[in-house]
């Protein structure tokens, strides 16, 4: 596909952003290969979905990476993967916002981020993540297994009932395996997030004590496991509700895993477009973390909103900063820390009709 033949195909007259983002699609490898029988309107917007992002970047130099990764995809017109592409997204929206953005290699055996950005002489390691519901259903599966495989009754002399709000969450499962030590038949411990109780071996295996939080009605996953002693069957079951639109956990991740040297400042930025009330609901909890994440000096949210028409993108980005930071972001950055969502939008369309257009590919029908 070439550059003429995207222009000609669209009815209206292109913004100078909208001509760079055809450009810059049209610089990725393969993309001169793809060939879609028509340019419909879904078309249109992969273009600029991929487009926009590196056009913003502008200095490609340090994306070849990230270029020779997209090629496969590029080649059949399929979208890439949403981790690969949120780290290109970050960083289109940080030069956006005034950086100089650089990827940075991986080198074996040392602590590298995904991104460097930088305002003057002022440099922030960025790490990146694409958290989605499916890869948090995922974990909260692994955590029961894992569990499941680490407790058994006879640990405990007993049935062992375990209840999760949210088994992907790491320290809820280290916090209830410590909690398991010591505890007796008819005992139980808890918090708010996890609940754990063992019922005498004589019993029937089935647990009276339920947590207050707990919702008998609600999807979960439920992992269990029998032991046989001394004829008797002894039982180990293990449940977690279903995690709600949970976007701590990926950034906890990335703030417990750093890969920044740490000596200056540290952003996470998360795509959260899988996640509608992402916006409204996860600076809380992450306001709530931020005491604990001192060499953490910020938190940005962002989605895109670029499949709903050709004729402009958006993105909605909210910029959190974390007040007990030893290395606080830079100024120019923290303007936009009002922790409130604010739109990038950017025109990609003149109203003006097209005077070369081409309507052969039918995108007016």
């Amino acid at each position: 596909m070439q550059y003429q033949e995207i222009e000609d195909a669209l009815p209206n007259v292109l913004t100078d952003i909208g001509k760079s983002s055809i450009e810059a699609f049209c610089s990725i490898p393969g993309a001169k290969e793809w060939n879609p029988a028509r340019l419909l309107g879904l078309q249109i917007d992969y273009i600029f979905y991929l487009g926009l992002p590196l056009s913003l970047i502008g200095d490609l130099s340090s994306t070849a990476a990230h270029l020779v990764k997209l090629e496969e995809y590029v080649k059949k017109g399929t979208v890439p993967p949403k981790n690969l592409y949120a780290e290109v997204q970050a960083a289109a929206i940080l030069s956006h916002l005034g950086a100089s953005v650089e990827f940075i290699s991986t080198v074996k055996g040392k602590r590298t981020p995904d991104l460097q950005a930088t305002w003057t002489v002022n440099a922030v390691d960025v790490e990146v993540t694409a958290p989605d519901q499916k890869q948090l259903h995922t974990a909260a599966r692994i955590g029961l297994n894992t569990l499941s495989g680490t407790m058994r009754s006879g640990d405990i002399d007993g049935h062992i009932h375990a209840y999760f709000v949210d088994a992907s969450d790491s320290t809820s499962l280290e916090q209830l395996l410590e909690a398991a030590i010591g505890l007796l038949p008819g005992d139980h411990r808890g918090t708010d997030k996890w609940f754990i109780a063992a019922s005498p071996k004589e019993s029937d295996g089935m647990s009276s004590d339920i947590p207050a939080w707990w919702d008998v009605d609600a999807p979960k996953f439920v992992v269990q496991s029998t032991t046989v002693e001394n004829g008797k069957p002894l039982r180990v079951s293990l449940q977690s509700l279903v995690p709600p639109a949970s976007y701590i956990n990926p950034i906890k991740n990335k703030a417990e895993r750093v890969q920044s040297a740490l000596n200056h400042p540290f952003l996470i930025a998360a795509d959260v477009s899988a996640f509608p009330d992402a916006h409204l609901l996860a600076p809380v909890e992450i306001h709530q973390a931020f005491p604990a994440w001192d060499h953490v000096s910020g938190v940005m949210l962002f989605s895109n909103l670029f499949w709903s028409g050709f004729e402009r993108k958006q993105w909605q980005v909210t910029l959190l900063v974390n007040p007990h930071a030893k290395h606080q972001l830079p100024v120019p950055l923290r303007e936009h820390s009002d922790g409130k969502l604010f739109n990038l939008t950017f025109i990609l369309c003149h109203p003006e009709q097209n005077p070369h257009f081409d309507n052969r590919f039918g995108l007016l029908g």
